[in-house]
């Protein structure tokens, strides 16, 4: 694995309670508002760069200033599994309890770290925990992002599998279950990871009031029956990988978990419904979503 350790900006720290890692790649200028409100709630932050370029490299180093920052340029884009295991490994010599995992469009509100941890703190069975996770409100819309806790009564609720963006996961779990798939490069490395969670037997909580402000795709609204029916606009390439990646998944757990595979695959004739009603380029996505289901059958994995 390439990575540039040349340009690394560090500050050492004594708490060791919470560890951000954050992977970018040609940040805008958001970015820097997103790592400072990290930076103002966690102990440390590891930014892993996947090769951005040199204007996407300076809002990196600009965000990083003055702030408890340690930052890693990747010579290649290697993907998300990669860029977020090598945070993991700098965040585990540094002998930290968890590790925080994030998007770089993705932006934590007030009280998160708080809530997620108050929250672990009264769960009664803490050895079971493997990841808080938080609820997700969209950026752009302002909407809560399925899957959210619906009632305010109650600290959290217990999910089969999250998205990447604001989890908290145990670091004793990368040695118990492995680090994430970097074979998938881009794409359902959360529900896989996820997915190996649930089968060693581990639990993850969805903190309840713990808001992450969270950009998925290029989201429109568009009304069907009264309905408002969300769609993301994703580009040909992640189509690929979001359908390889998924049918990998689903020749693997089929047997394991078949009501979430069944559930998935649901979802993924959904999204496919979804990108010929109301999305552009459709051809290129049909045959970006087609190569990657072939591809997913027969196992070629890695960067397209």
């Amino acid at each position: 694995m390439a990575f540039n350790l040349d340009k690394v900006l560090m500050c050492h720290i004594e708490k060791k309670s919470v560890c951000a890692v954050v992977i970018s790649y040609q940040p805008a200028v958001e970015f820097i508002k997103n790592i400072h409100a990290l930076a103002a709630q966690v102990d440390e932050i590891i930014i892993v760069d996947n090769c951005s370029s040199r204007s996407g490299r300076a809002i990196i180093e600009e965000s990083a200033a003055g702030n408890n920052v340690t930052v890693i340029y990747n010579h290649e884009n290697l993907g998300i599994g990669s860029a977020l295991n090598t945070g993991i490994r700098f965040a585990k010599e540094r002998g930290y309890e968890w590790i925080g995992t994030f998007d770089q469009d993705s932006r934590i509100t007030s009280g998160f770290v708080k809530k997620m941890l108050n929250t672990y703190d009264l769960y009664s069975d803490k050895a079971r925990v493997a990841i808080l996770s938080p609820q997700y409100r969209d950026q752009n819309t302002g909407r809560m992002i399925a899957g959210g806790n619906s009632s305010e009564d109650s600290l959290f609720k217990t999910l089969f599998t999250t998205m990447t963006s604001g989890n908290f996961v145990k670091v004793n779990m990368f040695d118990l279950i492995g680090c994430f798939n970097e074979d998938l490069f881009i794409d359902y490395v959360d529900h896989e990871f996820c997915l190996r969670v649930g089968y060693a037997g581990y639990s993850i909580l969805e903190v309840n009031g713990a808001i992450l402000d969270h950009n998925l795709g290029d989201p429109t609204e568009h009304r069907v029956l009264n309905k408002i029916i969300i769609a993301t606009n994703h580009a040909p390439h992640r189509r690929y990988y979001n359908s390889r990646n998924r049918v990998y998944l689903y020749k693997r757990y089929l047997l394991i978990f078949p009501a979430w595979v069944i559930s998935d695959g649901w979802s993924l004739a959904k999204e496919i419904v979804k990108i010929f009603l109301f999305e552009q380029d459709r051809k290129r996505k049909a045959a970006s979503i087609m190569k990657g289901i072939v591809d997913g059958l027969l196992g070629k994995m890695g960067k397209l």
